[in-house]
């Protein structure tokens, strides 16, 4: 009898941790309803409100397992999904590839030009900016007035925004170094847009596993909106590792349309007009592998991260998921010490270019920057369309056609075997890509032929390559035995690109 009233006790107790267990959830409404309305109705249902968003129609409520079945079942409400933690898409700063960064963009044709993203407002939602105010590296911004406004969703009664609240608050203004960035010290260019002003916002607690809920992300993108902000940098994702295991995303989530955060950042871009740019991630290493979310909203560009001689991808970099009908990530950019810092050089490279040509909208801008990138047209989930070029970018933005770049090499082949003559002196890199179809790399390999060597056999998943130098052409021969390669890429010294298209197998 006593066990029996203790396993009933137990049975009693788990029904009422079930019942006022509370957690954040998104309640999306039906668009015919009105948004205000249909929060005053939640609240009278029992949920605690917290945060709305007018771009999405749709509002944050903490609510117990009860109220959440039962508001489910409103009229009104189209869904209810778990709000999510927030992760910083970093590893550590490394100042020294600051420079390395810039050079790898051709980004001294922008300081030659004067362009400094003067006019343009950035914005950068990231954890905390710990004494920027006092650091020399952003003394030229404070000193000039363009720091605008500033606003920590995380600690809203703080009294001083650049405060260190936590070890982890570091990381906001590290990533800022790299698109705005002066080291006075050593006289070194950081980041390139020093004549933007800026807007900043703090939505997580970086050094801890709280949770820090997206609503606090969309609440910064749509205040950014309404300063007016035209370019925004962040350097957080979603994905899985969670305290609570219930709230992971799943990979197949990726989608650009799942995600509360990747909504919002799609609606900045299709409807808002801003121009957002997204670390990738730093899962490719992982079982996780793909971009975390919003980098993989169709509209923001995806930041991915190379290494520093060979431009090929990072083996923490995420990689584009292959079930998407476009491409992620969309360009990538050299970084050592995660895509979080990859991705703020290409914002300060967003806001020169648009500071060139202010008529420009984000959706030409964005294309602009792609096609400048050294992979383009042949763009692979892996690197994107590639590392983009100011000088080219500029070029097409000026209608320079004699200054644009030779269009990559493309080549139709209708056997298993094709030589490719290259014309070509001293040491040879290449970076190959095996594709299963136009975007999708089941493999990237590297090789080098170097100084007085003559020639070079490897072989891979049944693609055979040689390498053989006579006088001052090298003959590039390519066997492929392959059922499930389609294309392969060829990236020469980072420069010149030959996309082959391999005859299907009988």
């Amino acid at each position: 009898m006593l066990n029996m009233i203790r396993y009933i006790s137990i049975f009693l107790l788990l029904i009422v941790i079930n019942t006022f267990s509370q957690s954040n959830y998104w309640v999306y409404f039906d668009d015919d309803y009105n948004l205000t309305t249909t929060i005053t109705k939640i609240q009278k249902a029992g949920g605690t409100y917290r945060h709305s968003s007018s771009w999405l129609n749709a509002a944050t409520f903490v609510l117990n397992t009860t109220q959440k079945n039962e508001i489910e079942k409103l009229p009104y409400v189209k869904s209810i999904t778990p709000v999510r933690q927030l992760k910083a898409n970093h590893v550590s700063a490394d100042v020294a590839t600051l420079n390395k960064q810039i050079e790898q963009i051709k980004g001294d044709c922008l300081l030659q030009r004067g362009l400094d993203g003067k006019g343009i407002k950035v914005g950068i939602i990231d954890a905390g900016f710990s004494n920027a105010d006092s650091s020399h590296y952003f003394h030229h911004l404070f000193s000039k007035g363009l720091v605008k406004k500033y606003k920590d969703y995380i600690d809203p009664d703080s009294t001083d925004f650049f405060e260190s609240k936590t070890t982890g608050d570091t990381h906001g203004a590290s990533v800022w170094k790299f698109i705005a960035g002066k080291d006075t010290n050593n006289h070194m260019v950081l980041g390139l847009a020093q004549g933007a002003t800026f807007y900043l916002a703090r939505t997580e607690i970086a050094d801890k596993e709280q949770k820090i809920e997206e609503d606090k992300w969309i609440e910064a993108i749509e205040w950014m909106h309404k300063q007016g902000v035209r370019v925004v940098n962040s350097s957080l994702g979603y994905a899985d590792k969670f305290d609570n295991k219930k709230e992971n995303y799943e990979v197949t989530e990726m989608d650009g349309n799942t995600a509360a955060i990747s909504k919002a950042a799609q609606i900045a871009t299709e409807e808002k007009g801003m121009l957002l740019v997204i670390s990738a991630g730093n899962l490719g290493h992982t079982a996780w592998k793909v971009v975390s979310a919003p980098a993989d909203a169709k509209g923001v560009i995806s930041v991915g991260a190379t290494h520093i001689t060979e431009w090929k991808k990072a083996t923490y970099s995420s990689i584009g998921p292959s079930y998407n009908p476009f491409l992620k990530p969309n360009v990538s950019s050299l970084s050592s010490n995660g895509t979080s810092f990859s991705s703020p050089v290409i914002a300060g490279l967003a806001a020169c270019l648009w500071q060139r040509d202010t008529s420009l909208t984000n959706k030409q801008l964005k294309k602009i920057i792609e096609q400048s990138s050294h992979l383009y047209p042949y763009g692979n989930n892996y690197l994107g369309y590639g590392v983009p070029n100011a000088k080219k970018a500029l070029a097409i933005i000026d209608k320079d056609i004699k200054a644009l770049m030779k269009r990559p090499q493309y080549k139709t082949v209708k056997k298993d075997k094709l030589v490719i003559p290259l014309a070509h002196e001293g040491e040879l890199n290449i970076i190959g890509f095996y594709k299963l179809d136009k975007h999708i790399v089941k493999k990237q390999v590297s090789l080098s032929l170097k100084e007085g060597q003559k020639k070079l056999n490897h072989q891979d998943n049944k693609i055979h390559i040689t390498l053989t130098k006579k006088a001052k052409h090298i003959n590039l021969q390519i066997n492929n035995k392959s059922e499930d390669i389609i294309y392969t890429s060829f990236s020469i010294n980072n420069k010149d690109v030959y996309e082959i298209k391999w005859s299907k197998k009988q």
